[in-house]
Formats: structure tokens, C-alpha cells, sequence
């Protein structure tokens, strides 16, 4: 306060003093635009402030008419947050020699926000940044919910009066309305008033003019409805903005740096970076949900985090409690311990014969991992801000569910015409309308309905909110159902920690996988590192679940470790031989008028009763086809490769064979293979059975792309380096190989090596003349 206007508080003191002698002492300490601020201390003690209009600036009406409601509005509102008003009115000033409007409010120890930060006195700790940060948000709150709401229009450091009583637990309020406006949907025009550093650019272009300083005061004329109140969000983000980098100077790559610049980037009308694009808070509230996620410590919520554990290979469940126990304790959950993860795969790796059950715990176990690691490694802040404690249950129940749909040999009918996919039945099975289509499943399995009563009563979930998290997650196997609209942006990195190119369904069965056969290819990688590396990207697709530079030479080694065991285990030709005569056999089954191959049947059998049921009925009908094919699967007799192709040898006949794959691989070509074998082998006699073709369906596990992303979230890279490119691009070239088998009995002599090379040419060519190639 300069000499001259203390002078002139020291009159309007002596002025207000008279004939009030509750008041024991008044002393000027503040001089604003509008008024002369004052500490009051009244007989008993208690502290006031004391605002009074300036002398000088009478002939300004807005600025009177703003003054006298500032005092109006003070004494109107009740709030903690918010300097408490308790008399306003206008008095006669004779050292003035006019009248003067003046307001009694609430004294707030120290200073403003602006000059505690001048003075150093507020302690560099985030936990007490976030917590001014809540307590102004709170008083926004307040003023927005009034009926009308009420605006502030000029948030800033120097209108934050900040009690530093205690440095750990400073107290913030709101105050100097003098400004504020309530919101009307009136069209008409007001004038607003305010520091323009702090208003939005629009607000601020319609001046025409930079800004000198954040100090600089406008002027500008709108109509009423467009003064939003999250105006006010706006301009806390600035302020908040300038503390946190003004307390925190060189620690903008810091977690908490970075969280919280995350939150006021959603507050600010013109910062669009990727990841807050569309996401723009546009209450007080919403910020506050926001913050809370923020301030609470970064664990899973109830029941995701159970005391227990339930051992299973490769990787034990540790959050294995009730509300788990409740789900895997279901009969249709149950029944996958009779369903084989790898079906026939175990014919030629004898340890293969771990069950789908053990696979949806181990799906389940790794789903946590990723959620937890999301939510303390630091790496993404928004994906704990934008994916909240429902959210993230309902996709951990997804990864516990997403398998109740398989029955066995899945894989393999599902390449028979009009078959129903395990993806489907999944989703009708917990929705319940499966019993629409099979009422008789009731009797075995009971309601399925009870899934998601468990869900409801031990987990506090919305069965709707289940539900939209199945048929998105698993969108594209799904695609009858549409995709769910209104999906929360978040939902698309989420769900690919279930369904998509590093998901922990793919960590799950590579490493289980490789355990129970033997193999080591996917027990090679430690996946904690890969795990720390997680964090979210974003480009003009939307947000995608991403490793940072540091998770790029782990994340190689998945398409590595998956290019191995589809080589070695998965397309293995013995195991794709035994694959081969069990479809051929099921597509045969499957034509039987009141046969047992349903769905009802695949659902209650294992996969050793589905072999014994099928053979059974193919020999009281009679039929010795699907008879043989199935007593060869069990006795291990396994078809005999003729013909191998690969896509590098041969492009255009590859893709002629896979474009036609259902015909050849339902045997409708059987007369000319047969022909084409008999001119080249030289074998007779084929029954239609006796050859079978193995077209693998196409594109069916190829790899997405996978971006790599720094701390922010910007996209580096579509993918982590050469390895994944290649596999990925080249995955059908190297693996997915087109076979023709022949039965056993009619296994041809050996040939010199380049005897069999010059046979495998003449199909080739043959092939290539019946197909116009």
C-alpha cells in the first residue's frame, strides 16, 4: 500500500469507527482495484476483514454496482471453501464527504495464494498442492450448484487467501467476487471483467490485443449464455498450472508432475494435446472424482486385491478369495476343467493336457498384473484417472469369464459351417439367453444367470456394465452384437489387456503352454520388466495399451516366443494331422439328423467323451468313415503328410487354396485330388475320407501393431523394432503352411529327397492348372 492511499485508509478507518465501539481496533492492510481491505478485532476478540469501496473510483458505476454485490453474495453463501460475508451495506464518509458501500467478511490469517508464493512460505510437497487444489474445487462446487449458479469469472492465485496457520495443512478460501455474474440462459449481453491472462484465448481474441502481463485487466461484452461455468475450471487450471510450475521447477518428467499437468489439461479450454482430445471436465465435480484417483494410493480395488491364492503352474493366483472362488465355483465355469486347452496338441506333447479352467485362473492372475502394474508404475497417469475402480473390476471379471463359451475341440468345429464360436456362447451364457436356444442345459448346469448375481452380490458390479465390457473387449468376435456406443475413450486401451496384441491372455498360454509341452520358448522372458514398461499412447485413433523405450526389446520377445509355439507346438504337422481328422470328422458328425454332435452334447462332454460318444453312434449308424477318423485320433494314428505349401514358394497358388479353403477342406474336390494323387503317387482306392486338406483360416492370430510411447503418451514408434514387423507382416509366409494329408494305410514308399521334390512340383502345378493359375 503506497503512502498516499494509506492516508486515505486511515480516514475511512477513523470515519467507520464512529459510534461503533464493538469494534476495538481497525488497521488498514490491503488496497485492491475497488476497496481498501482492513483487520477488524471486535470486543471479544474475534477477527474480521473490512472492505470498503475506493473514494476514487465513485463515478465508476460497474465498478460500484460489482462491489455492492460482491458484499450481497458473501453474506448469501455458507461454505468452508468460501470467506464467510456477515454485513454489507452503505454509510456516510465524511472525510469523503459522500457514501460508501462496504462489506464485514471472514479474516483469513496470511496472505493471498499469489504472496505466499513470493514469500516461499508454501512447503514443495504435492500432497499439499492436490489438497488446495480439492478445497478450491470444492468452493467451485458450491457456486456452481447454487440455483442460479454462480460464476466466478476471476480465479487466481491473488483471490485465494491462504491460511498457513500450519504449513502441512494449509487452508485455502475463495474470495473477491466482485466480478462474478450469475448464469442465465438470457441472450442478452454484460459486461465481464477480469485478469486476461487467465481467460480463454477466444474470450481473450475478442479484444484483439496480446497480453502485456498477468496482471492485465479487460473488459469484453458476451451474452450471458455464454458464460459457462466451467469457465471457472479454465482459469484454476491456469493458476494451478503457474504454482505447479513455479513449486516444482524441473520436475516436469515426474509422476505426480505429470498427473496433475494431466488434470488441468482436461480443465483448459485450449489445450488439446491426444490424450485429453474430447475429455475436457466440464464440472467441478468431475475434476474432483479425477483428483481422488490421484490422492488415493495406486492398488487394485476390493475384491481384486483378496488375501489367498490358489496354486496353478507357471503362475500362482495370489488374490484368491471369496468373491473369486464364487465365480470358478459355478457349474459353467466348472465345466471347462473337462475341456483341454490345446485339444488334440497332447497326442504328440503328452503333458499337454491342462484344462481351459486352469488357463481362465492363469488368464485372470496375469490380468491383475497388468492392472496393477498400470496403476503403480507410474508410467500412465491416465489411464488411473480415466479407468475408475468399476471399470477396472468389470474388465478383471471379463478376463475371468471370457472362456465360459469354449467346449472342446472349439477350434476345430468352428471352421464347420453354421457351428456357433465359443466367443458367442461365452456372451450368451452370462447374459443368460442361452437357454433360449438349449433350455435343456438348465438341468446340468443350472441358471447362468447366477454368474452375474455373483457378480452383483461379491463384487458390486452393474451387470450392464459386465456385459458392454464382454462385447467390447471382444468386439470383433462378436460382431453381430455392433459395437457398444458411448464407449469411454479409456476403454480402448483397457481392453487390450485382454484382447489385443500384448494381452495377458497371450502372456497366460504362451507360458503355460511351453510349460506343460516341454518346451522352454515361452518360459525364456521374466515378464516384470515388460510389465513395468506398460503405459497408454495416443494418436488419431484413440488410445492403445503401449510399452515406453524401456519395454521394447521384452515386447519383441512375444511374437518371438508365439512364432515358436504356433512353429513347434500349436501348427506342429503331426498335431495339425490329428486336428485335420478330427474336423473332417466332426463336419461329418455334424450332417447326422438327430445325432449327438449339439451344442447341448459339446457343452456337458469332455474331450474324451466327445471321441467315445461320436465313434459310438458313427458305428451303430453305420457310418465308417467318421468310425475310422475318430478311431485313428484315439489310438494315435495319425494321417500322413503328401503335400506341404508355403506362401513364400508359391503366392499365387497359396492364395487361390486359402480363398477356396472351404471348399477343399470340406472334401467337395475329393474326385480330382483323388485323380491328381493316383497320377502322382500312383495310389488307388481312395475312399472320400482316405484325403484331407489343412487351408488354415487366414488372418486368425496375426499380431496388431503395438506403439511405443514416451512418458506422455506420444507415439514414438507403431512398433518396438524389426523383430515384430516382420513376424508380424510375415507370420502366414513363415508358419501358417497349407497341407494335404493322406490316411495312413495308403502312406506312400520313400523317395529319394529328389524324387519327393519333383512330386511336390507336379501338385503344385496340377493344382495350379485346376485353378486357373
Amino acid at each position: 500500500m503506497n503512502a498516499k492511499d494509506k492516508q486515505v485508509a486511515e480516514r475511512l478507518a477513523k470515519d467507520f469507527l464512529n459510534g461503533r465501539q464493538y469494534v476495538r481496533e481497525l488497521s488498514p492492510i490491503d488496497a485492491g482495484g475497488s476497496g481498501f481491505i482492513f483487520k477488524m478485532i471486535l470486543e471479544d476478540n474475534t477477527s474480521r476483514a473490512l472492505k470498503i469501496f475506493r473514494p476514487d473510483q465513485i463515478d465508476q458505476p460497474t465498478l460500484l454496482d460489482g462491489f455492492q454485490k460482491e458484499g450481497e453474495r458473501l453474506c448469501e453463501t455458507r461454505h468452508p471453501r468460501i470467506v464467510q460475508g456477515y454485513e454489507a451495506g452503505i454509510q456516510q464518509f465524511p472525510s469523503t464527504e459522500t457514501s460508501l458501500p462496504y462489506f464485514v467478511m471472514e479474516f483469513v490469517p496470511h496472505d493471498s495464494l499469489e504472496k505466499v508464493l513470493s514469500r516461499n512460505q508454501l512447503p514443495p510437497k504435492f500432497p499439499i498442492l492436490l489438497n488446495l487444489l480439492r478445497q478450491t474445487l470444492e468452493a467451485l462446487q458450491y457456486i456452481h450448484s447454487l440455483t442460479p449458479p454462480l460464476v466466478h469469472l476471476d480465479v487466481k492465485e491473488g483471490n485465494l487467501l491462504v491460511d498457513m496457520t500450519s504449513p502441512e495443512t494449509p487452508f485455502i478460501k475463495l474470495s473477491d467476487f466482485g466480478v462474478s455474474k450469475l448464469v442465465s440462459r438470457e441472450e442478452r449481453t454484460t459486461e465481464v471483467r477480469g485478469t486476461l491472462f487467465y481467460w480463454p484465448s477466444d474470450w481473450q481474441a475478442k479484444l484483439k490485443e496480446r497480453i502485456p502481463s498477468n496482471v492485465h485487466r479487460a473488459t469484453i461484452r458476451l451474452p450471458r449464455n455464454e458464460i459457462p461455468a466451467e469457465v471457472d475450471l479454465h482459469m484454476l487450471s491456469v493458476t494451478f498450472q503457474r504454482v505447479l510450475d513455479r513449486l516444482f521447477e524441473g520436475q516436469e518428467g515426474s509422476y505426480w508432475h505429470r498427473s496433475l499437468s494431466l488434470l488441468l489439461e482436461r480443465m483448459n479450454w485450449d489445450l488439446q494435446h491426444r490424450s485429453t482430445k474430447g475429455e475436457k471436465y466440464k464440472t467441478a465435480e468431475r475434476v474432483l472424482v479425477g483428483l481422488q484417483t490421484l490422492e488415493r494410493a495406486p492398488s487394485l480395488p476390493p475384491p481384486l486385491e483378496e488375501k489367498g491364492s490358489l496354486r496353478v503352474p507357471v503362475h500362482p493366483l495370489h488374490s484368491y478369495g471369496e468373491a473369486v472362488r464364487a465365480v470358478l465355483d459355478c457349474p459353467w465355469v466348472q465345466r471347462l476343467r473337462r475341456v483341454r486347452q490345446l485339444g488334440v496338441a497332447h497326442l504328440v506333447y503328452p503333458g499337454a493336457t491342462h484344462s481351459r479352467f486352469e488357463h481362465t485362473i492363469g488368464a485372470y492372475s496375469h490380468t491383475l498384473l497388468y492392472l496393477r502394474a498400470l496403476l503403480e508404475n507410474g508410467n500412465s497417469p491416465w489411464f488411473a484417472i480415466n479407468f475408475g475402480p468399476r471399470e477396472t473390476k468389470a474388465l478383471a471379471f471379463t478376463a475371468l469369464v471370457h472362456d465360459i463359451g469354449h467346449y472342446p475341440f472349439a477350434h476345430q468345429l468352428e471352421d464347420v459351417e453354421d457351428w456357433p464360436r465359443h466367443e458367442v456362447l461365452s456372451y450368451e451364457i452370462l447374459t443368460g439367453s442361452i437357454l433360449s436356444k438349449y433350455p435343456d442345459l438348465e438341468k446340468v448346469f443350472g441358471d447362468p444367470g447366477v454368474i452375474l448375481k455373483v457378480a452383483e452380490r461379491d463384487w458390486g458390479l452393474d451387470r450392464e456394465l459386465i456385459v458392454r465390457m464382454l462385447s467390447y473387449c471382444y468386439r470383433s468376435d462378436l460382431p453381430e452384437l455392433g459395437v457398444p456406443k458411448d464407449v469411454p475413450r479409456a476403454w480402448r486401451a483397457a481392453a487390450q489387456l485382454v484382447n489385443g496384441p500384448i494381452d495377458a491372455d497371450k502372456l497366460d498360454y504362451i507360458r503355460r503352454d511351453s510349460h506343460h509341452c516341454g518346451v522352454s520358448y515361452g518360459l525364456l522372458s521374466d515378464p516384470s520388466r515388460f510389465l513395468s514398461s506398460l503405459t497408454v499412447a495416443f494418436d488419431d485413433a484413440g488410445t492403445h495399451l503401449a510399452v515406453t523405450e524401456k519395454g521394447r526389446v521384452d515386447a519383441e520377445f512375444i511374437p518371438v516366443i508365439r512364432y515358436a509355439m504356433f512353429s513347434e507346438v500349436y501348427w506342429h504337422h503331426t498335431v495339425r494331422s490329428f486336428t485335420t481328422m478330427l474336423r473332417r470328422a466332426l463336419q461329418l458328425a455334424a450332417k447326422w439328423q438327430a445325432g449327438a454332435l449339439t451344442v447341448e452334447n459339446l457343452l456337458r462332454w469332455s474331450d474324451d467323451r466327445l471321441l467315445r460318444e461320436v465313434k459310438g453312434m458313427a458305428e451303430k449308424r453305420g457310418d465308417g468313415a467318421v468310425e475310422d477318423l475318430v478311431t485313428l485320433v484315439m489310438d494315435r494314428k495319425p494321417y500322413v503328410r503328401l503335400y506341404t505349401l508355403v506362401r513364400e514358394r508359391n503366392p499365387p497358388l497359396y492364395e487361390a487354396l486359402t480363398s477356396d479353403r472351404l471348399l477343399f477342406m470340406a472334401g467337395r474336390t475329393r474326385e480330382a485330388d483323388a485323380a491328381m494323387i493316383e497320377e502322382v503317387f500312383g495310389i488307388r482306392g481312395l475312399e472320400p475320407h482316405h484325403l484331407l486338406w489343412d487351408i488354415p483360416k487366414p488372418g486368425k492370430d496375426k499380431l496388431g501393431d503395438l506403439r511405443i510411447a514416451d512418458l506422455h503418451g506420444d507415439v514414438l514408434a507403431q512398433d518396438p523394432g524389426p523383430l515384430w514387423k516382420s513376424l508380424s507382416e510375415n507370420f502366414e509366409q513363415w508358419v501358417r503352411k497349407i497341407r494335404l494329408f493322406i490316411h495312413p494305410k495308403h502312406r506312400p514308399r520313400r523317395h529319394s529327397p529328389s524324387e519327393e521334390i519333383k512330386q511336390t512340383r507336379d501338385i503344385s502345378a496340377r493344382l495350379g492348372a485346376r485353378l486357373g493359375i
